[in-house]
């Protein structure tokens, strides 16, 4: 197995979150800004998943790029969590579950 592999699967989501926003910390800021427009324009509640997909579409239609926009569906809950933790216009933004801790 690969050293990336044998990473990926050594690090918990958590971890590789981090490094995903280390990397990309423009992703979360777009996440941010959507979500605060749209709770801005009354909207009570809305899906972190719907954000992240229109994200991905933007991305690739205003790029005209064939390299898709990559974002780990895993990391949608997690993006939504942040946000709501840290904005606290966002705080009740986002419907999550209870995490499962193995």
């Amino acid at each position: 197995m690969a050293d990336h592999q044998h990473s990926l699967f050594c690090e918990t989501i958590e971890e590789q979150f981090e490094k995903f926003l280390i990397a990309n910390p423009h992703v979360y800021r777009e996440f941010v800004a959507r979500a605060l427009k749209l709770r801005r324009a009354g909207w009570k509640h809305y899906g972190a998943k719907a954000i992240v997909e229109v994200i991905r579409y933007d991305h690739n239609v205003k790029t005209e790029s064939r390299d898709p926009f990559k974002v780990n569906n895993n990391f949608t809950c997690l993006l939504a969590r942040k946000a709501m933790a840290e904005y606290s216009e966002l705080a009740d933004f986002f419907e999550t579950r209870e995490r499962k801790v193995a």
